[in-house]
């Protein structure tokens, strides 16, 4: 774990899973954790990691090839790489979020807590400048909410109680 304020956690090439201390102002239980830990793991069992680096060398490849300089090329497009980038990214959170959900649901035999995290930070996230979520690598918090609640509702994945942590350990 590290100290660092941030709300997050990140699965690095190898499995280490770093998990930042910010993280638990936003997960209140067991289930909101293991959530988060099984969307980690979800990314490196998928290599997505290995695609995203795959395709930038792709596209950079494609613009020295057309360019002889691929840094001139990639410079103007950047914004347009950036954006699909993004896009695909988007989709590869919400396959590591059907993943996720489908661990919860073996684990605690409900999904309760995988949207507590997403939940605490909704407010502040969705807020955030018009029209940046097209540039943005995750899903709109509502709208992922939204998409986990239907995903499970369609898998009959019920909610339930969830653990809250044992802090007397």
């Amino acid at each position: 774990m590290t100290d660092s304020t941030v709300p997050n956690a990140v699965v690095v090439p190898g499995g280490t899973i770093y998990v930042f201390a910010g993280l638990f102002e936003h997960v209140q239980s067991e289930n909101g954790l293991a959530f988060v830990l099984a969307h980690e793991l979800s990314h490196l069992a998928h290599r997505d990691h290995l695609r995203a680096l795959g395709r930038g060398i792709v596209l950079y490849g494609l613009a020295t090839l057309a360019t002889g300089d691929g840094s001139a090329l990639a410079g103007v497009l950047a914004p347009v790489q950036q954006a699909g980038e993004a896009s695909y990214s988007r989709g590869r959170e919400a396959a590591a979020d059907a993943t996720a959900l489908q661990v919860l649901q073996c684990r605690y035999g409900h999904v309760g807590g995988a949207t507590e995290f997403f939940e605490s930070l909704q407010e502040s996230h969705d807020s955030a400048i018009p029209g940046s979520h097209y540039f943005a690598s995750h899903p709109q918090m509502g709208a992922r909410i939204a998409a986990m609640r239907s995903e499970a509702a369609a898998a009959g994945m019920k909610t339930g109680a969830v653990r809250p942590f044992d802090t007397s350990k």
